[in-house]
């Protein structure tokens, strides 16, 4: 989903090292990326520009909530994102009262939500997608990794 998506198009996937970038201070990273990191990665998609923030340690950086709401709208979370909005990756449907909410559903601001008696339910695209990013993790230690701390 995250190629079909074309978010590499707009985000990288590796920390640079400190004095090539602001990677750290603007805080993507403990430490910069190795080639390690991918090995096991049978499709490495590190990117071809920055124009949005880098992902390598998103799934350590956010919740699933904020991911989900991020992916319905990025004004929820980052008003002035010039990242679009993929709505069609969520369902939006009357609550039913036999049924009730469904316990997927997730939270939406008041001034974003569709309205009274509507839920936002991620389809199963936006389920893999947000499950992807939140596997987006390199919190673990390496011989030949650079700490800058």
């Amino acid at each position: 989903v995250y190629q079909q998506m074309g978010c590499l198009y707009c985000h990288s996937q590796q920390v640079r090292r400190a004095g090539f970038g602001s990677d750290f201070e603007r805080g993507w990273g403990n430490r910069q990326s190795v080639a390690r990191d991918y090995i096991a990665t049978e499709r490495v998609m590190l990117g071809t520009m920055r124009t949005g923030p880098d992902l390598a340690n998103v799934g350590l950086r956010y919740s699933e909530l904020w991911q989900y709401q991020h992916l319905y709208n990025p004004q929820i979370t980052s008003p002035g994102s010039t990242m679009p909005p993929y709505p069609f990756l969520f369902e939006v449907r009357e609550i039913s009262e036999t049924r009730g909410p469904s316990p997927d559903a997730i939270e939406i601001p008041e001034e974003f939500h569709p309205g009274a008696g509507l839920e936002v339910v991620p389809t199963q695209r936006a389920k893999d997608l947000v499950a992807y990013l939140m596997n987006l993790q390199q919190d673990y230690e390496l011989p030949e990794m650079k700490f800058t701390q």
